[in-house]
């Protein structure tokens, strides 16, 4: 007999806030409104939870599920320290793709690799929203349900 599992994943963090209508001193981020989600901390559990960010569903006793943190904005602000997750998958895939998206978000222009990461993920809606024309990447974690990182 299979059982599915649910688990659910919640993230808290700091937020620091840059000064609104920065006169444009020439410093990092002048001239326009900068926020930077930062420290962040994953729970998760297989307890139901208020307003959880993601919740994933398994059949496997341990699942993983990658977190991509970034950094996003346009002409006029800038957010640091979104989370996007991926998953969930087995212990070796959630690390092959941990790896692939370090890979690609240092070397953007590798297609096959980029390829590889997509094929790999299997999920023909997925977008890698740390790769945007704006994006940064920031750093890429990989969580286990069992509520480790």
């Amino acid at each position: 007999m299979v059982i599915k599992m649910t688990f659910y994943i919640k993230c808290d963090y700091k937020i620091r806030r840059g000064d609104q209508h920065d006169d444009g001193d020439g410093s990092d981020y002048s001239g326009f409104d900068h926020e930077e989600f930062y420290d962040h901390t994953f729970h998760i559990s297989d307890k139901k939870m208020n307003y959880p960010d993601a919740t994933f569903s398994s059949i496997a006793d341990k699942s993983y599920v990658v977190a991509v943190i970034y950094g996003d904005g346009g002409t006029f602000g800038r957010t640091d320290g979104y989370v996007q997750y991926i998953g969930p998958f087995l212990k070796e895939k959630a690390y092959k793709i941990a790896e692939l998206i370090n890979f690609c978000a240092y070397d953007n222009k590798s297609t096959q690799k980029y390829t590889e990461l997509k094929n790999l993920i299997n999920d023909k809606n997925f977008y890698a929203s740390w790769m945007g024309y704006f994006a940064s990447f920031e750093k890429v974690l990989v969580l286990c349900s069992d509520g480790t990182y």
